[in-house]
């Protein structure tokens, strides 16, 4: 949102349509089903809970989520917490349960709304709003490799548009318990951090050419080890 011409481009004319006319229809639905998330517990037989709430009110819902869409205001019933309870019988005959499955758990119908009507914001605006050069395509299923060349390239990025890298990425952020000393070995040598100083940032990377300590001297001070803080004076 630090781009707000880009932003409000994307809202009048993304692919030939305009925000007035795009709407929550069938095919925009059956789009949400396929990106909810499937064979995840607790959900009869790997369906997740808000697919199968929708199943129930998917006229409903299509009307209540334009509504929102056109008017940018909730219906007051959402404003209860309610909660979509499936009987036993029902629920083993519409999504065969499998024996063996944990017992599903209610879920919120607000949060089930909520996942979908992101979901149809970020598909009208994501392909109109193009993607900043310190973005990265980190996925779970990445290596350790894949995480060690993405930081290796934020940090080029970084270098070459003299940006502050406070965090390499949350991302990556993730995996660097499962990178190899070598690769985080090379990651301080680029940018040119003293061995001293590089074995109290695990994690924490300042700006490209220096090391904030933002981050990490809140951790020190936690601590109350004041032979660190003599390190970073």
């Amino acid at each position: 949102m630090d781009r707000p011409d880009e932003v409000a481009q994307a809202f009048q004319s993304p692919a030939g349509t305009t925000w007035d006319t795009y709407h929550y229809d069938e095919d925009i639905q059956a789009r949400c089903d396929r990106s909810l998330r499937t064979r995840v517990s607790p959900g009869y037989g790997g369906v997740s809970q808000e697919l199968w709430i929708a199943a129930c009110i998917r006229d409903r819902e299509r009307v209540i989520i334009n509504l929102i869409l056109r008017t940018g205001l909730a219906p007051p019933i959402l404003g209860r917490k309610q909660i979509y309870l499936a009987k036993a019988d029902t629920a083993h005959g519409v999504v065969n349960l499998d024996p063996g499955l944990p017992p599903w758990r209610p879920i919120t119908v607000q949060s089930a709304f909520s996942g979908r009507i992101f979901t149809v914001i970020r598909d009208y605006i994501t392909p109109c709003i193009p993607n900043h050069e310190m973005q990265h395509g980190f996925q779970r299923d990445r290596t350790v490799q894949d995480a060690a060349v993405l930081t290796s390239l934020l940090i080029e990025r970084a270098e070459r548009r003299e940006e502050e890298l406070f965090l390499i990425s949350k991302d990556c952020l993730k995996c660097f318990d499962r990178i190899p000393g070598w690769v985080m070995e090379y990651i301080y040598r680029k940018l040119g951090v003293p061995p001293s100083r590089a074995n109290l940032w695990p994690i924490s990377l300042g700006p490209v050419k220096s090391i904030s300590a933002r981050l990490s001297a809140g951790s020190m001070a936690a601590s109350g080890n004041s032979a660190w803080a003599k390190v970073l004076s």
